[in-house]
């Protein structure tokens, strides 16, 4: 399975990094969380492919329930199939494994938090970038939103476009903020409280940028806060 071959490559790809000490405690950490999110990935899939191998079993079912005119029960296993569908069967499809995992584990993680993510991309099958940097850009990018969101109240939500143009991978999210979020040369200025958090978490997207040859841009306009990376793509197209 992809998934599984991706973790393996996370691994390696963490073991033969050089940086200094500092960046390298920041890796550590972005590492295990790129992991975590994967291990979590490579089971909804598992758990998506026995979904559909029992799917043919439910259809028989159900058509001799309607065989035998038992509405009732049919309308009952509809909506049961349904349920266990919306949960298990990826919600977002962009033509990129990896990129349609990630944004349907944050979309279950938002949802299980009363934030909304409208996600808007096309087809991103040209998207040729390291999983390893593509994971922790994307999601230190879309975690950052959830929890800015989440203290503006419920139901909040998080934009996020994804496309691809000339060769550039544009990927954006724009959230609303709680407070004015004050940006000093394409850095945010936080407070002592969330330095840690938010700090840590767009150094590791720099540091990702940096290594794909990537750039990202920063911005804020009445109470929405708006993070754009733009990553130049190997010419395969």
């Amino acid at each position: 399975m992809y998934i599984n071959e991706t973790i393996f490559g996370i691994l390696e790809k963490s073991c033969k990094f050089s940086v200094n000490e500092h960046n390298a405690a920041l890796y550590r950490q972005q590492s295990q969380t790129n992991l975590d999110n994967l291990l979590v990935l490579s089971e909804a899939l598992n758990n998506q492919n026995a979904f559909l191998h029992d799917y043919k079993q439910h259809l028989s079912v159900i058509s001799q329930l309607l065989y035998e005119k038992k509405y009732d029960q049919v309308q009952e296993l509809l909506s049961s199939i349904s349920n266990e569908c919306y949960v298990t069967l990826y919600r977002f499809k962009t033509n990129n494994q990896i990129i349609d995992a990630i944004l349907n584990q944050k979309f279950i993680q938002a949802s299980n938090k009363n934030v909304i993510l409208d996600v808007r991309a096309t087809d991103l099958s040209q998207v040729n970038i390291d999983a390893y940097y593509l994971i922790t850009i994307m999601s230190n990018a879309i975690d950052n939103a959830i929890e800015a969101s989440q203290k503006v109240g419920i139901q909040q939500i998080v934009s996020i476009k994804l496309s691809i143009e000339q060769y550039l991978f544009i990927f954006s999210v724009i959230n609303p903020t709680e407070e004015p979020v004050v940006i000093i040369e394409n850095n945010i200025k936080t407070t002592k409280d969330d330095k840690l958090i938010h700090g840590n978490g767009l150094k590791n997207i720099a540091l990702a940028l940096q290594k794909c040859d990537g750039d990202y841009e920063l911005g804020y306009e009445n109470g929405y806060f708006q993070f754009t990376a733009f990553i130049r793509l190997e010419n395969k197209m």
